[in-house]
């Protein structure tokens, strides 16, 4: 994942951040992407002993005001935010039985199906882009 200048400021604590879905897809349009998000948000707060002050989850970005208590845990904060919740949103989708979307998510060898036989291929990842 990109620093995009994160580096430039080690010891502030508090930053906007904007993370994108790949292609700008609405992957978190529904309740339950949402609250994945949420959970997510609240479990990492904790864990990395920061808060948020303001956010806005979009159907394809959100936006995050992050304060960290301690220290600047920024890129760590994000990493396990888009890890964790690229596997959850992904297995959301594939409940939904969207196939369609699943297929553009996929990168996988040309001529190659998301769905074979009926069974899902653990194929792809929900990718998120960040900005600060």
């Amino acid at each position: 994942m990109p620093l995009r200048g994160r580096t430039n400021f080690p010891d502030e604590q508090c930053f906007f951040v904007t993370t994108t879905c790949y292609h700008w897809y609405h992957l978190l349009a529904t309740e339950a992407c949402r609250q994945i998000i949420g959970n997510s948000i609240n479990f990492l707060n904790k864990k990395y002993d920061s808060a948020i002050l303001g956010y806005v989850i979009m159907p394809n970005h959100i936006h995050l005001i992050i304060y960290f208590k301690k220290t600047n845990q920024l890129s760590n904060w994000m990493r396990d935010l888009k890890k964790f919740t690229a596997v959850l949103i992904r297995q959301e989708i594939e409940k939904s039985g969207n196939l369609l979307l699943l297929e553009k998510l996929c990168l996988r060898p040309e001529g190659r199906t998301y769905s074979q036989r009926g069974r899902y291929l653990k194929c792809g990842k929900i990718v998120l882009t960040t900005s600060i």
